[in-house]
């Protein structure tokens, strides 16, 4: 799972767990160790992300990991989501919240664990498109947002950080996590994440300011907002991060 979603480029089909296997032997080994590894909810799940790879940014998901609270947690999400989404569109209506809201104890108990072990069983929610380079559009989209208009001073490295991250950001939807501390907190873990599925940023959000949040994006000013201000940088994107480390120099060297 961890190669699947570290590829550039890869050619993705989830339609049929047994398509292309003909003999006894293959047939059996998805009858014992893939139908059972992933289930069909999770296919028609992961279906969905592949369906929906065009996706850009400010679609909502959520993610539920924690469940000890019982009937009490239950309502209380209920309610977050009647105020993240009080239009019934943000998270896909009543036919799209089945892989949209992934509230499933069977399927997404992690307990105290990373959220992110969701993609050792749904690897399509961290990279759902064939494409997940940072390419050539995307470089110059970060010198055009370091060269904006009004600001004469010569953009410095702390400049281009941050535009690599907000053009990053696009690639995915925004990931609103429901663990343990958000139930105990009252607020959605928010989560950034570039077309690897890798934490570009990721902070918190009330439910009844969502809306907001999906305002900020719809007039291109979201990179101005609290939530991504104040939101703490990923591991791989700090300046001696992986990815950082390793787009920082491509985007200044095109700048000069």
């Amino acid at each position: 799972m961890r190669a699947f979603i570290a590829e550039d480029e890869i050619a993705i089909n989830v339609a049929s767990p047994s398509e292309g296997f003909t003999s006894v032997e293959a047939q059996e080994l998805v009858r014992s160790v893939l139908t059972p590894w992933r289930g069909q909810r999770l296919r028609r799940i992961a279906q969905m992300y592949v369906a929906q790879n065009e996706q850009r940014f400010g679609e909502l998901f959520v993610l539920r990991t924690y469940y000890g609270g019982g009937a009490t947690d239950d309502e209380k999400l209920r309610e977050w989501l009647e105020q993240a989404d009080p239009d019934n569109e943000s998270l896909g209506g009543p036919d799209g919240r089945y892989w949209r809201v992934l509230d499933d104890a069977a399927l997404f108990d992690m307990g105290s664990e990373k959220w992110q072990r969701i993609y050792d069983t749904l690897p399509e929610m961290a990279a759902p498109g064939a494409s997940r380079t940072f390419g050539d559009d995307d470089v110059d989209a970060v010198r055009e947002l370091v060269a904006a208009p009004g600001d004469e001073r010569e953009p410095e490295e702390d400049d281009y950080e941050e535009a690599v991250m907000a053009t990053a950001a696009i690639s995915a939807g925004f990931l609103l996590i429901v663990d343990q501390q958000a139930f105990e907190d009252g607020e959605f873990g928010l989560v950034f994440r570039d077309a690897k599925g890798n934490i570009i940023k990721e902070g918190s959000i009330k439910p009844e300011e969502v809306e907001y949040l999906l305002a900020y994006n719809s007039r291109g000013a979201l990179s101005e907002s609290e939530y991504w201000v104040d939101a703490a940088v990923g591991d791989k994107y700090k300046t001696r991060g992986e990815v950082m480390s390793s787009l920082l120099p491509v985007v200044m060297s095109e700048a000069e």
